[in-house]
């Protein structure tokens, strides 16, 4: 890293002299309230790949702050002339990007949103951009090019799950080439248009992508193939992962802007190398790209950071707490049974009705066959678990932090799970009267009466088991 530092200030003078005038800022004071000392170097990186038309890839850990150097390098590439592309993992990022944006001095840029729940939220909660109708969608997606009013595209990859006709077309004749077969999209079997992959081709080509979270899109899957498709084209990139190298088949996506491409060794063979050559040889290569300037990770030095187990042993409490456990378990176990004695057998049933029309049923399991499916309780347990034991600790962390902001500090309390999965069990406009765990936990034996029927043509119907079609004595157990 210090080698291409220092080749980057020969050829343009220091690096903060270099971003203040790349990102167009007036001072380098103004520049350092824009970035820290660590994401002005990996910006200044990136910019001087992409020049050359090469990638960086940026694998900080948590807290380093990805996002922002993102968001600073679709500031430049903006001033540049180009409408980049930003793709990521989840549509709520959306949200963080904006508000690096903002806090770079880029809040005015507009984002043309690609998925129809991807509205942009500030600080305050309130909605500063949100995607346009489905029918102004279409115009500009049959328009092949963004709006003049946006000044950059944002999208998840799930966007483009399909892959489009060159992407496919792509990926068959590689397996063709190596003698297997490829397992084609729904749109491509049923010979349907991807306008939104179409599109994104339209607009990636010569321009700038960013590609946070890249990990997502490892491996031959038609979102990983398309990526790779239109990489090839596009002017040049910057990838965001903590994880990039978690998996082998991600480097072909990265092999194709990086000195890995210097090899000249086909993806599939790329895959099989790194496989056999494990931690080691991903080790190397790591190595190798970071000598080459192509990669940079950092991590936050907590070595100064002292962490205190506190473990809660007032009698009463524990008592309570192991009573309450048992209780919860106890009814854990009920349901199981409850859904395997009763609704199970209707799922069986229901079986044998669809067998006579070629269908098949059964307990969830992630696939496309067509069928039945009713989420099995237990796989839910464990997150419960994880609410209980919040639960039973609630009080004693209220009275850590009561402690905490008494005595003049500012505690920060983290969750390790957020209830998010439980969350979405409700529907829009539900009210939950009482959100105790109890409540949450009824939840849940609601959702063992609900099934989803899928038919031949992969078309979902939810539905829902009612108390008196389990059965007289299904109903009283119910009750």
């Amino acid at each position: 890293m210090d080698n291409i530092l220092t080749q980057i200030e020969a050829e343009n003078g220091s690096i903060d002299e270099y971003i203040r005038k790349e990102l167009g800022y007036d001072t380098i004071e103004e520049a350092h309230q824009a970035l820290a000392a660590e994401q002005m170097d990996s910006v200044a990186m990136a910019i001087y790949q992409m020049k050359k038309g090469q990638a960086l890839i940026i694998g900080d850990q948590t807290g380093v702050g990805k996002g922002r150097q993102m968001a600073a390098l679709i500031r430049w590439a903006v001033m540049r002339g180009e409408k980049p592309v930003f793709v990521t993992q989840k549509a709520d990022l959306f949200s963080d990007i904006y508000r690096d944006l903002v806090d770079i001095g880029s809040g005015d840029l507009v984002p043309f949103i690609f998925n129809s729940d991807g509205a942009m939220v500030d600080s305050n909660g309130n909605v500063v951009h949100k995607p346009l109708s489905s029918s102004q969608m279409a115009k500009v997606f049959a328009s092949g090019q963004l709006p003049e009013d946006c000044d950059f595209a944002v999208l998840t990859y799930s966007q483009v799950n399909t892959g489009d006709a060159i992407s496919q077309k792509e990926l068959e004749e590689a397996a063709k080439k190596h003698g297997g077969r490829v397992k084609k999209s729904k749109a491509s079997k049923d010979g349907k248009a991807t306008p939104k992959a179409t599109f994104l081709r339209s607009i990636a080509e010569d321009n700038y992508l960013f590609l946070d979270e890249s990990h997502t899109a490892a491996g031959t899957s038609n979102t990983g193939a398309y990526l790779q498709s239109i990489l090839r084209t596009a002017k040049a990139a910057t990838f965001a992962s903590a994880t990039f190298a978690k998996r082998p088949d991600t480097m072909p996506l990265y092999a194709i802007r990086t000195a890995m491409s210097q090899a000249k060794v086909e993806p599939d063979k790329m895959i099989s190398i790194i496989e056999k050559g494990g931690v080691t040889l991903q080790e190397i290569m790591s190595r190798e790209l970071t000598n080459a300037g192509q990669m940079v990770r950092r991590e936050r030095d907590l070595s100064d950071v002292k962490t205190d187990w506190k473990t809660i042993d007032d009698p009463a409490t524990v008592k309570r707490a192991r009573e309450n456990y048992d209780r919860t378990i106890a009814a854990f176990n009920a349901i199981i049974k409850f859904q395997d004695d009763y609704v199970k057998p209707k799922i069986d049933e229901l079986d044998k009705e669809l067998a006579i029309t070629a269908e098949s049923v059964g307990i969830k399991r992630g696939t496309d066959k067509m069928g039945v499916e009713n989420v099995p309780f237990a796989s839910k347990t464990y997150n419960y678990t994880k609410q209980l034991m919040l639960a039973l600790k609630v009080d004693a962390i209220a009275d850590e932090v009561d402690a905490e902001i008494k005595a003049g500090r500012h505690p920060v309390i983290a969750l390790e799970s957020t209830m998010e999965s439980t969350i979405k069990d409700y529907a829009a406009g539900d009210i939950i009267e009482e959100p105790t765990f109890s409540a949450s936990l009824l939840k849940g034996l609601d959702t063992v009466m609900q099934y989803t029927v899928k038919d031949e043509n992969g078309k979902e119907t939810h539905a829902y088991y009612s108390p008196h079609q389990l059965g007289e004595v299904g109903e009283k157990s119910l009750l």
